[in-house]
């Protein structure tokens, strides 16, 4: 999942996922459906084509979370 979310490319990371899904189909078949469920929707970010730092701050699912990382990414070390 890690590797999908981390890719440059909508299709691979499609692919990654659809592939998970499949893995676990069998044993968490609701984890399977889950993931499947929402795969279009979790790549919209990634289709839109944008820079990394904008796609990073649309990604995330707690904008106060996101910024304070920025804030803190954007620091220098003390």
């Amino acid at each position: 999942m890690h590797d999908a979310y981390r890719s440059r490319s909508a299709d691979t990371a499609r692919r990654l996922l659809n592939n998970l899904a499949r893995t676990l189909r069998k044993n968490h078949p609701g984890a399977a459906g889950s993931l499947r469920e929402g795969l279009d929707e979790t790549l919209t970010v990634l289709e839109l084509g944008l820079g990394a730092t904008l796609e990073r701050s649309l990604s995330t699912t707690n904008g106060i979370e996101n910024l304070n990382g920025n804030i803190f990414a954007a620091s220098p070390a003390a």
